[in-house]
């Protein structure tokens, strides 16, 4: 009923699946049985119950002993495909693929790439300081976040190639698809350092020539607290939260001292978590988004930075770290490994 509900109101397959899986997960329908339905409803069905000359039988090779050898080829290979399966069993695919889907209740996922494989120790540094940020807004709230002032530092290529996503374009059905040819990003490039909270503080592109050493950083820092006295005097007033990764150059002595003549506060953030960092999770994406396909030099690559930051509205950085709270608490409760979204 529900299949014929959505599919009279112009929904698609694939969305219905969707739909139906989030709230009857494994009592769902398998997705090819899904599709054959909605096609009998577009096609003028109006019955919701199974043809009286099927009886309600299930082709007789979908047996437990077939469904435990099955099972037991799954888990021998977890990459044995449909095929494969259908040839160690003699059975048909289309038997193999109802007991997968409809009976074992498997589906076959993607490896997700990670930064780097979490040792026990890592994954509780990463749970600890999770822990002691939340317990900071959960004391502090909004005002907390509000203090937080974060930086990293990104690439930026003379020539980065267009994404897939940003590539798409409407066209007919009938229509071919539209070629896009691989590309590279361009040798020239740029290092940028942003600093920034609701907004861009400072923006700092690293000679030619030149290395991020802590004798460099420190002199960056003091511009960068100009930057906020002028932006964001209320900040100094408060007291800054600094937050930032822990290279070499951040985690000095020199940079420590200076950081400590600031006045500022620097927060915890374990090592290898580019999923906690905001300019990595939502900064950094959508400025190379925004590059993707433009070709300039090195000036005019630091100007169209400079320009998106100044564009850009401050519900978006803030959007950041709201984020970052979810991602706190989704740390802690998948025991520091990474988080996704």
């Amino acid at each position: 009923m529900v299949m014929k509900f959505l599919v009279n109101e112009g929904v698609k397959p694939v969305d219905i699946y969707r739909r139906l899986q989030a709230q009857y997960d494994d009592e769902t329908l398998s997705r090819s049985k899904t599709f054959e339905w909605c096609k009998h409803f577009r096609d003028g069905r109006t019955s919701v119950s199974d043809d009286p000359s099927r009886g309600g039988s299930q082709p007789t090779a979908v047996i437990p002993v077939n469904i435990q050898r099955v099972e037991r080829l799954i888990l021998n290979n977890r990459r044995i495909t449909f095929r494969e399966i259908a040839q160690e069993t003699n059975l048909s695919v289309g038997t193999v693929n109802t007991i997968i889907h409809e009976h074992l209740h498997f589906r076959k996922v993607s490896a997700r790439w990670v930064p780097r494989q979490l040792s026990a120790f890592d994954q509780h540094r990463r749970v600890e300081g999770c822990t002691e940020l939340k317990e900071h807004f959960d004391r502090e709230g909004q005002d907390f976040l509000d203090r937080i002032f974060t930086c990293d530092e990104t690439w930026v290529h003379n020539f980065t190639p267009e994404s897939k996503q940003a590539s798409k374009q409407w066209m007919h059905a009938d229509s071919p698809p539209p070629k896009k040819f691989r590309a590279i990003v361009s040798a020239g490039k740029v290092m940028a350092s942003v600093f920034w909270d609701n907004c861009i503080i400072y923006v700092d592109f690293l000679p030619r020539g030149a290395t991020i050493n802590s004798e460099y950083y420190c002199h960056v820092l003091s511009d960068v607290h100009m930057g906020l006295q002028k932006k964001r005097p209320g900040l100094i007033t408060k007291g800054v939260l600094f937050l930032q990764d822990n290279a070499q150059a951040h985690t000095a002595h020199h940079t420590t001292c200076t950081l400590q003549q600031l006045g500022w506060e620097v927060l915890p953030r374990p090592p290898y978590s580019p999923d906690l960092a905001p300019s990595d999770f939502h900064l950094f994406g959508h400025l190379k988004e925004f590059l993707g396909g433009q070709h300039c030099s090195t000036d005019e690559v630091k100007q169209a930075v400079l320009g998106w930051f100044s564009r850009t509205d401050k519900s978006f950085y803030a959007e950041a770290f709201q984020a970052l709270v979810k991602r706190w608490d989704k740390c802690i409760n998948v025991a520091g490994e990474y988080v996704e979204k």
